[in-house]
């Protein structure tokens, strides 16, 4: 694998143990994560709606739903990274 693949993998899972820690320490775990999931799912609809006009555009698919659902806002920015990248 090359540099670039490597650093964005170190970044999901830093990005992951930091979110599962912040959800983990707050009283309202279910309510936080539901929350985020909701966030991320309207970020990621609205990036594409938005994107029709600036022609980004990110799929729709088991994947991306899981990971902007699992990351939030947060998530759905690295996918716009990467997307923008590869």
């Amino acid at each position: 694998m090359n540099s670039g693949k490597v650093i964005l993998i170190l970044l999901f899972g830093v990005m992951f143990i930091a979110q599962s820690i912040l959800l983990l320490k707050n009283k309202k775990f279910v309510l936080c994560t539901f929350l985020t999931a909701v966030q991320g799912i309207c970020a990621l609809l609205a990036v594409n709606l938005i994107g029709t006009v600036i022609n980004i555009r990110i799929p729709l698919n088991f994947w991306s739903l899981g990971f902007s659902s699992l990351f939030g806002i947060t998530g759905v920015i690295m996918l716009l990274v990467i997307n923008i990248l590869f």
